[in-house]
């Protein structure tokens, strides 16, 4: 190969991002409001089972009665975000072309999530349609796999319902419309949905811990690969997982702060405002005035303001 062959092909190599810059990414104040929402057990979820072999596995954890099914059968249509569009979701899988499983990983509980898999899967849908280059507006009726929704929740918040309709809890039953999706708490069988259950619930207790987030990644994940949590999956992706433990331990710690600062600047707007014309207004105030420095600060959107505004 001569020089400018070599050059060429140094050129067009993706630079690898150095631990050093990991850091100083991490300490960068302009971090956007989505980065800070994904929380440690949602990136090792996509990031794990975003590869074949886990994926697999998952699905044959909710699934043990298709014996037959392999790698080969599965294909990923997790939707990823793009600039254009504000829509991805944590998992979606296509298995033999007629089952479509989506699968959110949640820590904290909201009904919420029923609407967020209901366009998780017009989505999809819409993606799996253009693909196939079907007409919605001929005649002929268009072909499309078998939709499943599981909600994989890991938070200490009770549910009672193994099952959650979007028609019952928004329209108590008198929609025409409706989404159902299977609510995942524990898993009796200890296969990897277990194993990953005890790994995000033991992950938000040691991040408590005393120590930088650096060693507490480290020690976490040894912890899991002896106790035979996630073993397999670990010990490939180890260095990988300690990075995204440790950033995202980091933004935890981060994020709590610069919630608490922009809290009290809140309040304290609102409690002047109070003085001036009145306590219900000065609240109203104090709660625009917070609102604001986190758009300004990229936290949230305009639009995510403005909602929480007329929520209030």
């Amino acid at each position: 190969m001569n020089k400018k062959s070599k050059a060429k092909n140094s050129g067009s190599r993706k630079p690898i991002k150095s631990s050093k810059s990991i850091k100083l990414s991490r300490k960068n104040k302009q971090a956007s409001g989505k980065q800070l929402k994904r929380n440690v057990k949602d990136t090792v979820f996509t990031n794990m089972f975003g590869m074949k072999e886990f994926s697999l596995e998952l699905y044959k954890s909710l699934h043990p009665e298709d014996k037959d099914v392999v790698e080969s059968d599965i294909k990923t249509i997790t939707l990823k975000p793009v600039i254009t569009k504000d829509i991805y979701n944590d998992l979606g899988m296509l298995v033999k072309n007629k089952i479509i499983i989506l699968v959110e990983a949640q820590s904290t509980w909201s009904v919420n999530i029923l609407w967020r898999h209901f366009f998780y899967l017009a989505e999809t849908f819409k993606n799996l349609i253009g693909d196939d280059k079907q007409n919605l507006y001929g005649s002929k009726k268009v072909e499309l796999p078998i939709p499943e929704v599981y909600i994989l929740y890991t938070g200490t918040a009770k549910i009672e319902k193994d099952i959650i309709s979007l028609n019952e809890e928004f329209y108590g039953g008198k929609s025409i419309i409706d989404l159902k999706a299977r609510v995942i708490t524990d898993h009796e069988k200890y296969d990897i949905i277990k194993e990953y259950i005890e790994f995000a619930q033991g992950a938000e207790v040691y991040k408590h811990k005393k120590g930088s987030p650096g060693k507490l990644a480290r020690e976490y994940i040894e912890l899991c690969i002896e106790k035979n949590i996630l073993r397999n999956y670990l010990i490939r992706r180890k260095m990988e997982v300690v990075s995204i433990m440790e950033l995202l331990f980091d933004q935890d710690v981060v994020t709590k702060n610069y919630e608490a600062e922009l809290y009290r600047d809140g309040m304290e707007a609102g409690m002047k405002k109070g003085m001036e014309v009145g306590m219900k207004k000065g609240v109203e105030d104090g709660m625009k005035a917070m609102l604001d420095k986190l758009v300004k600060n990229g936290v949230i959107t305009k639009k995510q303001a403005k909602d929480a505004i007329e929520e209030k």
